[in-house]
């Protein structure tokens, strides 16, 4: 049984724009795990329940910060920003 994430951790990144900021990236969530300096089964556990532990998930947002993505929360709605250039 998986506990509920927390919602101090929920603050910082949901596991939705987790997967979002990934995809707005390009990145596989090996190439994630790598940057972040974490296992890839922490990013699957991060992105499906939640659970994982508070130094992680500043790994990863950390690592998605500085790949790029920008977070935003406001009334209920996630959004991710990431910069984008015509390829």
């Amino acid at each position: 049984m998986s506990e509920e994430p927390s919602y101090d951790n929920l603050q910082l990144m949901h596991p939705l724009q987790c997967k979002m900021a990934r995809a707005g990236l390009d990145w596989s969530v090996g190439d994630l795990a790598k940057k972040a300096g974490v296992g890839d089964a922490i990013v699957t556990r991060f992105e499906t329940d939640g659970t994982v532990s508070p130094e992680d998930l500043g790994r990863l947002f950390d690592a998605l910060e500085l790949g790029g993505a920008m977070f935003t929360a406001q009334d209920k709605k996630l959004g991710v920003t990431v910069y984008y250039e015509d390829r």
